[in-house]
């Protein structure tokens, strides 16, 4: 299983790059949108950062999208995004986080992917 974390904050990113790591995933990471978007194909979920340097978290969905239509992409956000954001996810998000993130609601994302995950 593999997951890819986008984040330009190198702790956030770390953080959730061990959680994943922990939980037995193989984990790539990436900065940006670019990267992020050249690192998923093969990816099985993306947690993704909602403002990067290069864009929003909604311009890797769309990258991604066009690489891998059906991967589970969870969209994180800070306290000012997510109200930017909504509390429904945007169309193509599994999951909206609000930072920081824990071990327990990452387990718990990563629960409702079901088998694959």
């Amino acid at each position: 299983m593999r997951a890819l974390v986008v984040d330009d904050d190198t702790v956030s990113r770390l953080v959730l790059a061990h959680i994943l790591h922990k939980a037995g995933w193989d984990v790539a990471q990436a900065d940006d949108v670019a990267a992020a978007v050249a690192a998923a194909p093969g990816a099985d979920v993306v947690f993704c950062d909602y403002r990067l340097p290069s864009g929003t978290g909604l311009d890797v969905l769309a990258g991604v999208r066009g690489a891998c239509a059906d991967v589970p992409f969870v969209l994180v956000t800070g306290v000012v995004e997510h109200a930017a954001v909504g509390d429904d996810p945007p169309d193509g998000v599994t999951a909206l986080l609000s930072k920081p993130v824990s071990t327990a609601t990452v387990t718990r994302v990563l629960a409702g992917l079901g088998p694959a995950a």
